[in-house]
């Protein structure tokens, strides 16, 4: 059975978040018909607010998701 979005994003999270947790992001975002550059774009910027606010959980990684 083929994952929704909403899943591919929620099983993301579920793995260890490491130093592949952007980029595979960026698939998960490329795959979902966002396209490459939106999804780079995206994805650069989640990873600047992510750091510069230290969030690491979740639910604020989600949040700020939305807000972009």
């Amino acid at each position: 059975m083929k994952k929704s979005f909403a899943e591919k994003i929620r099983s993301l999270f579920s793995k260890n978040k490491n130093d592949d947790f952007y980029e595979e992001l960026v698939d998960i975002l490329v795959e979902g018909d966002i396209g490459a550059k939106s999804s780079y774009e995206i994805v650069d910027e989640l990873e600047n607010i992510c750091t510069k606010k230290h969030l690491s959980s979740e639910s604020e990684i989600i949040y700020e998701l939305k807000q972009i």
